[in-house]
C-alpha cells in the first residue's frame, strides 16, 4: 500500500513476510534520503486477518534493522491514508523487534507502515523484511 502518485515498490517475495520463507521481501532502492528519497510518505504492507481481531503486538523480523514503522488499522484492504488509524509506532532496531499495541482496536486489516529506511551504504536506502507476525 502506498499513498503517493509514485509507482508501487516491487511485490516479489511479499508473501514470504507471512511464512518467513527466504528470500525476504524488500523495498525498491532509494537514493539520497531515508524517507524514500523524498518521493513518498511511506510504504505499507497490508495484512487481511480474515475477521476482526484485537492485535496486541506485532513482531517484525529483518536482516536490515534501523528503520521506523507505524502499525495502522484500516477499514479495508485499500484505504486512503486518512482512513487508517495509527495504533503503535517504533523503530525496528534489532533483527527481531516487537511493537506493543497499547490499546488494541478490533480490525480485520492491519498495516505495517514503513516511514524510513536503513542505509545500505553509498547514499542508498532499502529495507528487507523476512517475517511479520501478530499476537492477539
Amino acid at each position: 500500500v502506498h499513498f503517493s502518485a509514485q509507482t508501487p515498490d516491487n511485490s516479489a517475495n511479499v508473501r514470504n513476510v507471512i511464512t518467513g520463507a527466504a528470500p525476504p521481501w524488500q523495498t525498491d532502492n532509494y537514493r539520497g534520503r531515508p524517507d524514500f528519497g523524498g518521493l513518498k510518505p511511506g510504504l505499507g504492507l497490508m495484512f487481511d486477518l480474515g475477521s476482526e481481531q484485537n492485535v496486541k503486538a506485532v513482531t517484525i523480523k529483518t536482516p536490515t534493522p534501523g528503520f521506523n514503522v507505524e502499525i495502522r488499522t484500516a477499514p479495508s484492504a485499500t484505504p486512503t491514508a486518512a482512513q487508517t488509524s495509527t495504533v503503535a509506532t517504533g523503530t525496528v532496531d534489532q533483527p527481531s523487534t516487537t511493537l506493543t499495541v497499547e490499546n488494541p482496536q478490533g480490525s480485520r486489516y492491519v498495516m505495517v507502515w514503513l516511514t524510513s529506511l536503513p542505509s545500505t551504504g553509498n547514499g542508498s536506502y532499502q529495507v528487507q523484511i523476512g517475517q511479520v507476525t501478530m499476537a492477539r
